[in-house]
């Protein structure tokens, strides 16, 4: 039982730091980590979260430890855009390569002042 209401707490906290954050957001980046098992529910969670935002976001979504990753990107590519076709835009990069983050903040705002 214990586990249980830490594990709801947790989540209760995380929901409200989302709340707190998208409330003045215009355009947010999902980064989808592929080296973790089940990205996808990862990305679910979070549009899930931001389809119920009044404001309509422009939600990019970006892969990153491409690398680690067994499928075919072009297939979750594919996947994903026929699952969640409100996306922005879907991108992949390495996060832990700065000039690569910098280069998908630049096409975020260019795509946010078009």
């Amino acid at each position: 039982l214990h586990t249980a209401y830490r594990r709801q707490r947790q989540m209760c906290i995380r929901d409200r730091s989302w709340e707190i954050l998208t409330q003045q957001a215009k355009t947010i980046v999902v980064l989808l980590d592929l080296s973790r098992p089940e990205p996808l529910t990862y990305l679910e969670y979070y549009l899930n979260f931001l389809n119920h935002k009044k404001n309509k976001l422009n939600t990019f979504c970006c892969f990153t430890h491409c690398d680690n990753y067994k499928g075919s990107l072009h297939k979750l590519v594919l996947d994903i855009k026929s699952k969640y076709p409100e996306l922005t835009g879907i991108h992949h990069m390495d996060a832990r390569q700065k000039q690569e983050v910098e280069k998908l903040l630049l096409k975020v705002l260019k795509k946010q002042l078009s």
